[in-house]
């Protein structure tokens, strides 16, 4: 389509890496009480509190820094986060438009398969650490700190506990995520709307995946053994654990990043 041709011509690396930290250090800081809250959830199986009730538990024990604890580390994360995979991902298709070395219509998943590849890499170990600070929350450290502990218990190892399961939920997720959103914005979806329905349809999808992903990273086992804890405590539901805040804050952030990049970079 017409779109599709514009986007790769008017690619431009800087553009893309600027719009992409925009997008991700905006994206991130108006949904972090939400971020906050899903991870309490997902190490925290057997709590029942509603999101409200989640919100105001934090609130009275943290004030209103509490909803916002760990969220430097959320847009340290997010800037490169975002960066990337959009740059990783312009390229990429535009790669392969200008090539032809794959089917039109698969471009956008192949480079978004691509792109979450590469984000991956770089991007997994601020997930850990974010992991790990809220697990060593009552003893009041630091960023730094936590990162030194980690390396001194296990190396650069303990930066990518649970990656095999991360790298396989990530390449699926942008493939699909920016394969659902390029066709909805080929159909005249704006781009809010197309980022966030292609965000939720991705992640209800691959959401075991997350869950699975921080309890492993949570208690340092593998992928077989906390699914099989996951459900043996709360059946399949248990593999859904969190999912409606999770959902609320992927969905949110998602739809946002995607609508503050498309506005920055076109």
């Amino acid at each position: 389509g017409k779109k599709v041709i514009k986007y790769a011509n008017s690619y431009n690396a800087a553009s893309s890496l600027l719009a992409g930290a925009i997008a991700g250090c905006l994206s991130k800081s108006l949904t972090a009480p939400l971020e906050k809250i899903t991870l309490t959830y997902q190490l925290n199986p057997f709590s029942s509190s509603s999101i409200s009730a989640s919100m105001k538990s934090i609130y009275s024990s943290e004030g209103i820094s509490g909803l916002f604890k760990g969220n430097l580390l959320n847009i340290l994360e997010a800037i490169p986060d975002t960066s990337i995979k959009f740059y990783t991902f312009e390229r990429a298709k535009s790669f392969l438009l200008k090539n032809n070395i794959t089917h039109k219509k698969i471009n956008s998943f192949i480079a978004g398969s691509l792109a979450g590849i590469v984000t991956n890499i770089f991007i997994y170990p601020f997930e850990v650490t974010r992991t790990q600070l809220a697990l060593r929350k009552n003893k009041g450290l630091p960023i730094s700190k936590v990162m030194k502990q980690m390396y001194r218990e296990n190396g650069l190892s303990s930066f990518y506990k649970g990656g095999c399961i991360k790298a396989v939920s990530s390449i699926l997720k942008n493939g699909m995520n920016l394969y659902l959103y390029d066709y909805m914005k080929m159909n005249n979806f704006n781009s809010l709307v197309s980022g966030g329905l292609s965000t939720l349809i991705t992640s209800t999808l691959l959401y075991p995946f997350y869950n699975v992903q921080s309890r492993s990273i949570a208690e340092g086992s593998n992928f077989a053994t906390t699914i099989k804890t996951l459900v043996r405590t709360g059946g399949m539901k248990g593999l859904y654990k969190g999912y409606l805040p999770s959902i609320t804050k992927i969905v949110s952030s998602n739809g946002l990043s995607f609508w503050i990049y498309d506005k920055v970079q076109y």
